[in-house]
């Protein structure tokens, strides 16, 4: 009687489970974009499912143009000058859940266009950056929303022969576009101050176990006053600082990668450099990290290098 009684219990919910399946995969939708195709018939107005209008401007010489944002009376720019492009919604320009802009431009110089994301956040649109180069978007979506997406085939940097290196990118709600194996302990760091990083038990480890705790104190302390986090390449997070009330004398910056928890560091004292790093990097490797390295923004006054030993310097800006 009670085997009785508990199949048929399981058989109820094994039939409530496909139901709620059934349920979620009918409502959830994936689309496929290829960046290279551009629409020759300009989207001119994009209307999102929180009301919110998305409009392409241009001014008399039909070269600037603006993305402009309209909720109600009020009115935003997210993107200006250039050739700007809504390059397509979904599913549809009269009720989207997210759209791609981009800037648009012709000719042999042209060879970067930078493609964002737009999608409704509350009450107004928030823009996202995907790729300066083509990619693939493999969007999906709920009944109400966007629930996930992912570029494919976008560049992600350089290998040690300069050839481009293609890859995977997710995107990160609220955060943006990730390399696709990011480590989710770093994901939620991103955009934040270095505090967070300090402070969190997980991230921090790499470093401490490295450089050891009294070592990790005195980076603490040269870097207390920062700015957000950057991420270079959709992998490398990179925390800026300096010291509060020191901040012209005493600054540094941590590398992280997020996909190996690698890292590098480098503080300077009064003129006074140190630096070191979890791996080693090798001469055939130089060229490949320069590349990371430069894109970091550091200093107004000083700018990150690496020697001809892969020890990673700053020197002063001419």
């Amino acid at each position: 009687m009670i085997k009785k009684y508990v199949t048929y219990c399981l058989l109820i919910i094994l039939m409530v489970c496909s139901i709620y399946l059934y349920k979620y995969i009918s409502e959830t939708k994936k689309y496929q974009w290829d960046g290279i195709n551009i629409q020759t018939t300009p989207i001119k107005r994009v209307v999102f499912t929180n009301g919110v209008e998305l409009t392409v401007l241009k001014s008399k010489n039909f070269i600037d143009g603006k993305a402009l944002v309209q909720s109600g009376s009020s009115e935003k720019v997210l993107i200006e000058d250039d050739f700007v492009h809504i390059d397509v919604a979904f599913p549809h320009s009269n009720s989207a859940k997210a759209a791609i802009i981009s800037h648009q431009c012709s000719g042999n110089s042209c060879k970067e266009r930078p493609s964002y994301l737009v999608i409704p956040e509350g009450g107004a649109l928030n823009k996202y950056f995907i790729s300066d180069f083509s990619f693939r978007l493999e969007p999906e979506f709920s009944k109400k929303e966007l629930i996930a997406a992912v570029a494919k085939k976008v560049r992600i940097g350089q290998d040690v022969y300069a050839s481009d290196l293609l890859g995977e990118i997710k995107f990160a709600p609220e955060k943006g576009f990730v390399i696709s194996h990011m480590k989710e302990a770093y994901t939620s760091l991103l955009n934040e101050h270095l505090y967070y990083y300090f402070e969190n038990k997980t991230t921090r480890e790499p470093l401490v176990k490295a450089i050891g705790l009294e070592k990790f104190r005195e980076i603490r302390k040269y870097m207390a006053v920062g700015s957000g986090a950057q991420l270079v390449d959709y992998r490398y997070l990179t925390f800026v600082g300096c010291m509060a009330h020191n901040c012209d004398k005493c600054f540094g910056v941590i590398i992280v990668d997020t996909v190996n928890d690698d890292l590098w560091w480098l503080t300077v004292k009064d003129k006074d450099q140190q630096s070191g790093g979890t791996k080693i990097i090798s001469k055939d490797e130089i060229f490949l990290y320069k590349q990371i390295i430069r894109k970091i923004k550091f200093r107004d006054d000083y700018s990150l290098d690496l020697d001809s030993d892969g020890k990673m310097v700053a020197k002063i800006k001419k």
